[in-house]
C-alpha cells in the first residue's frame, strides 16, 4: 500500500500532521494526514456553525433597526388653458370692433377666469383626498408591527434563530463493522440513546454498518464521532464514552502501515501488544492511565492527550521489536517524571 506524504499536502493539513507526527500521535504519514484533515474538518464546521448565528442575528437586528418609508405622492398638476391670453389676442386684432362686442368679450374672459379658479379649486380638493388616503393605507398597514410588545418581537427573533439551524443540520457518515453495530446499539438501543443524549446529536444506524450522525453543535458532533469509531474499534461504549471528557482523545495505530499485507507478520505484532494472558497490555494500561483495545487491523487508545502520547511510543517500541521489560521500565521512568519531574 502507497503511504501518502505530508509534505504533498496543503499548507494547513501540512503543518498540523507534522505536529501530530511529531509529537507521537500519528504513527504514519497516512495516520498524521488524516487526523489533521478531520481537526481542520471540525474547525471549519464550527466556523460555519457560527457564521450561521451570526448571520440571522445581523438580520434580526436589522429588521429591528430599518426605518419605515413612507410613499410621498406628488400633488398632481392640473393645465389649465390660458383663455384670457387668447382673449386679450383677439381683443388686439378687434380695437376697431363695436362696443358690443367689446362688452361681450370682457364677459367671456371673467366667465374664462371663474372657470379657471373653479377647476384650481377642485384639482387641489382632489389631490388633498388622494394624500389623505395614502396616509390612511400607510397607517393601516403598520400598527400590527408598531404596537406589537418588545418582549414578543425578542421572542419570535429568538424563535427564529433557533429554528433556523435546523435547515442547515450538520452530519457525519462513517462505517464500522458489522459485528459492531450490536454492540453500538445496545440492549433495546440503550447505548445508542445514551450517546444521543450525552453528545446532543442523532444516529442512524444500518444493520450494515452505515452511521449517519447529525447534530447542531460541530464540536459535539465530532466527539460523537470519535465515539463510534472508538466502538467499531473493539472499545466497550462505557470506555468509549470518556471520550466526552476534556482533553480525552482516541488514537488509530494501523498495524496494515507496519506489516504490510502479511496476515501473519500482523498477528504477531498483536500478540507482542496484547502478551501473555494478555499481561503486557494490562500493564500498559496501568502505566499510562489509558484504554488500549487490540481489534482487527488496528490498535486503538483513549486517554488525555499527554497519556495516549506515552502509551503510543511504548506500543511503537513493542511493534519495533523491543523487549517488554524494556518498554516497561521505560514507562516506569516517564511515569516519575510526570508525577514528580525527577528524570531517575
Amino acid at each position: 500500500m502507497t503511504e501518502n506524504k505530508i509534505e504533498d499536502q496543503p499548507e494547513d493539513i501540512r503543518k498540523l500532521a507534522e505536529t501530530l507526527k511529531a509529537s507521537g500521535l500519528a504513527a504514519s504519514d497516512t495516520d498524521a494526514i488524516e487526523k489533521a484533515r478531520a481537526s481542520i474538518g471540525a474547525e471549519k464546521v464550527v466556523q460555519k456553525a457560527q457564521d450561521l448565528g451570526n448571520y440571522f442575528e445581523g438580520k434580526s437586528k436589522g429588521a429591528e433597526e430599518a426605518p419605515v418609508e413612507k410613499e410621498t405622492v406628488s400633488e398632481p398638476k392640473v393645465e389649465v388653458n390660458n383663455d384670457q391670453d387668447q382673449e386679450s389676442s383677439e381683443k388686439d386684432d378687434n380695437e376697431n370692433s363695436e362696443p358690443v362686442e367689446e362688452k361681450e368679450s370682457a364677459e367671456t374672459s371673467e366667465e374664462s377666469q371663474d372657470v379657471e379658479e373653479k377647476a384650481e379649486e377642485t384639482a387641489e380638493q382632489e389631490s388633498t383626498e388622494e394624500i389623505n388616503d395614502n396616509e390612511e393605507i400607510e397607517e393601516s398597514s403598520e400598527p400590527e408591527q408598531e404596537d406589537q410588545p418588545e418582549d414578543e418581537q425578542k421572542e419570535d427573533i429568538e424563535g427564529a434563530n433557533l429554528e433556523q439551524p435546523m435547515e442547515e443540520e450538520l452530519s457525519y457518515q462513517l462505517k464500522i463493522p458489522g459485528e459492531r453495530v450490536a454492540v453500538l446499539v445496545g440492549t433495546d438501543g440503550e447505548n445508542k440513546s445514551l450517546i444521543e443524549k450525552e453528545a446532543e446529536v442523532r444516529i442512524h444506524v444500518t444493520k450494515d454498518g452505515e452511521i449517519d450522525i447529525y447534530g447542531e453543535d460541530g464540536l459535539k458532533l465530532y466527539t460523537s464521532l470519535e465515539i463510534v469509531r472508538a466502538i467499531g474499534r473493539g472499545f466497550n461504549p462505557k470506555y468509549a464514552l470518556e471520550l466526552l471528557k476534556t482533553d480525552y482523545v482516541l488514537d488509530i495505530i494501523r498495524l496494515k502501515d507496519i506489516a504490510g499485507k502479511s496476515q501473519k507478520t500482523m498477528e504477531r505484532l498483536k500478540g507482542r501488544v496484547i502478551g501473555k494472558a494478555g499481561r503486557s497490555r494490562e500493564n500498559i494500561e496501568r502505566l499510562t492511565n489509558c484504554y488500549i483495545s487490540v481489534y482487527g487491523k488496528t490498535i486503538g487508545i483513549i486517554g488525555e492527550t499527554v497519556d495516549v502520547s506515552l502509551a503510543h511510543q511504548a506500543i511503537a517500541m513493542l511493534l519495533q521489536g523491543s523487549m517488554h521489560k524494556t518498554v516497561f521500565t521505560f514507562l516506569e521512568k516517564k511515569r516519575k517524571e510526570i508525577m514528580y519531574g525527577q528524570e531517575g
